[in-house]
């Protein structure tokens, strides 16, 4: 006589065995993404559209200096400059900044969900921009000075700082390592 909370023996042995995977252990899933990584994501999205909108707002938000670089740069190179070639200038210039800015936002969103995928090549990436951010600014501390632009760039750099944290993190090392294990076909080594 059984239990009714307490399955038989013959109903256990009705369970279909789980699934095999290639190295003939049960199949347990894609790996999870820890939380980590996640935010890595997420920070190197935060800091490419807080980048994109110094850039728009640096480039395109002071046409009387825009205007007035463009003539220089005309002036430097022994062009004359009527109003009509400075126009044209700025509107080829506009035009430039923001076909970079969307190409640079697109590459960057292509970088995060190989990210979020686990391929190692674009945490690689991600961390090596990231590094660079990180020792222009460095470099240029002494020429920022304390006023706008230094909290602009601090910010950017912390932001830097905390991907490369988290996208070396333990769960985030296991993670890119699993993931390209059951990639490879093999599992993880312990």
């Amino acid at each position: 006589m059984s239990t009714p909370n307490k399955p038989s023996g013959d109903e256990l042995g009705s369970m279909p065995p789980p699934p095999q995977g290639k190295s003939g252990g049960a199949e347990s899933g894609p790996p999870v993404r820890p939380r980590a990584v996640d935010l890595a994501c997420l920070l190197t999205l935060i800091g490419t559209v807080f980048a994109a909108i110094v850039t728009a707002v640096t480039y395109l938000g002071d046409e009387t200096a825009m205007r007035e670089l463009i003539r220089q740069a005309l002036d430097d190179a022994g062009e004359s400059a009527t109003d009509a070639d400075i126009a044209a200038a700025m509107t080829s210039f506009k035009t430039m900044i923001v076909l970079s800015l969307v190409i640079g936002v697109a590459v960057v969103l292509f970088f995060v969900m190989k990210l979020r995928a686990g391929r190692n090549w674009a945490r690689v990436l991600i961390v090596a921009f990231a590094a660079m951010s990180v020792l222009i600014f460095l470099a240029n501390a002494g020429a920022i000075g304390l006023g706008v632009d230094f909290l602009i760039n601090a910010v950017s750099v912390a932001i830097s700082v905390a991907t490369i944290v988290y996208l070396f993190r333990a769960e985030s090392n296991a993670y890119f390592i699993a993931v390209k294990q059951r990639r490879l076909g093999g599992s993880p080594k312990a």
